[in-house]
């Protein structure tokens, strides 16, 4: 009876490859979809979470059809959306270290230093604990929340300003824009 099955063993080692899902490795493509997808989907101003990463997966679904986003790389950018904190007010992202592995989630909760955590500083967990937060503007240069400070204004292009615009969020806009959200505490003055 153990011979009976030995040919469909053989036909699924052999059809596994061909069915398996690709992996993506067009990292620019997936940041460019992302970047589009913050400017078509604004954080920010999101009404609820389902919407928001609905609206996103559309702007992944609009870069596969036109060839911008390879189609195993799309799961990847709406993956980014539905783990952040976009149109889920009051909920920050939370950059866990334990046993020297940095894992990312989701909370109303502030994190807690004690256990090794702290504020993400992106609202997608995709990039909350390593700092490197899409941007949404014309701007070239990051601006930033650092917890105890607020946002640092010092990363924004001339004529950009850097603005709270969730909690824990910061963006470059252009200067005149205002804050959809208080701002954290402002950074101290240098010395």
């Amino acid at each position: 009876m153990t011979l009976a099955w030995f040919p469909i063993g053989v036909l699924a080692l052999v059809l596994a490859p061909a069915i398996a899902q690709a992996t993506c490795t067009d990292t620019a493509a997936v940041a460019a979809t992302r970047a589009e997808g913050d400017m078509q989907c604004p954080c920010a101003t999101s009404a609820n979470h389902g919407q928001y990463v609905h609206c996103v997966a559309g702007v992944a679904k609009a870069a596969v059809a036109s060839g911008s986003l390879p189609q195993e790389c799309k799961s990847a950018v709406v993956r980014c959306a539905a783990n952040s904190t976009c149109g889920k007010p009051g909920f920050v992202t939370c950059c866990v270290t334990r046993n020297s592995v940095t894992r990312c989630h989701r909370t109303r909760r502030l994190c807690d230093a004690a256990k090794g955590g702290h504020i993400g500083a992106c609202p997608s967990c995709c990039d909350a604990c390593t700092g490197g937060c899409p941007t949404t503007t014309t701007s070239t240069l990051p601006c930033v929340f650092q917890a105890g400070f607020g946002c640092i204004p010092s990363g924004c292009d001339p004529g950009f300003e850097c603005l709270a615009l969730q909690p824990f969020s910061c963006q470059c806009v252009p200067v005149g824009s205002t804050s959809t959200s208080p701002p954290p505490a402002a950074a101290p003055a240098a010395r």
